[in-house]
């Protein structure tokens, strides 16, 4: 029996060591951040306080209405679950690895831009997997509503961030040519 070919690394073994303990890294901080902001239980929820204070008087607070929704369909509930647990490092680390495997010169340019915010829409030309791209958002935000983990500001801070970061990482693009492009003038050669 043949073992299946594994596709060829595309810039070498040190370079995709090299985005692992990025990666990695860029975790880690993340852990650590969050972990030194989650250890004031009062002032989350003072902040939780001041944030349904703002959505009512907007007119926006629906989280308990579509909680409660979501709790009603079984099998929603549990997808929306489901999502939230497993949808940001599964799908962002898979996703990851494909566009450094197969689309290798504009891995760069999304893992800095991953990085500073912590996109992958314009690396495929199939028309079904952009659809699926353009619903991710919408469906991790009803997720994190659904399984009343986050508010809809939370969704649309998000949303923000991967705006602002999208547009610091083609700033830095100038700055780094090379390292930062989407599309770089020409890929590195294979070691």
């Amino acid at each position: 029996m043949r073992r299946p070919r594994l596709p060829r690394l595309p810039n070498g073994r040190r370079d995709l060591l090299r985005q692992i303990v990025l990666f990695c890294g860029a975790y880690w901080a993340y852990r650590l951040v969050r972990g030194i902001v989650v250890d004031d239980p009062a002032a989350a929820f003072e902040h939780a306080r001041q944030l349904v204070s703002l959505e009512r008087a907007a007119g926006l607070y629906t989280e308990p209405a579509v909680h409660a929704w979501a709790r009603s369909v079984p099998w929603l509930i549990d997808a929306a679950s489901w999502t939230y647990v497993n949808s940001h490092f599964v799908i962002t680390t898979l996703t990851l690895a494909w566009i450094y495997l197969f689309r290798n010169p504009a891995f760069y340019f999304v893992r800095n831009m991953f990085t500073v915010a912590t996109s992958a829409l314009r690396l495929t030309q199939r028309r079904w997997i952009r659809a699926l791209w353009v619903a991710y958002p919408p469906v991790v935000g009803f997720a994190v509503v659904a399984t009343a983990n986050h508010w809809w500001a939370d969704a649309a801070a998000g949303a923000l961030v991967a705006v602002v970061a999208a547009a610091a990482a083609r700033a830095l693009a100038g700055w780094r040519p090379q390292a930062w492009a989407f599309r770089p003038a020409s890929a590195p050669a294979a070691r």
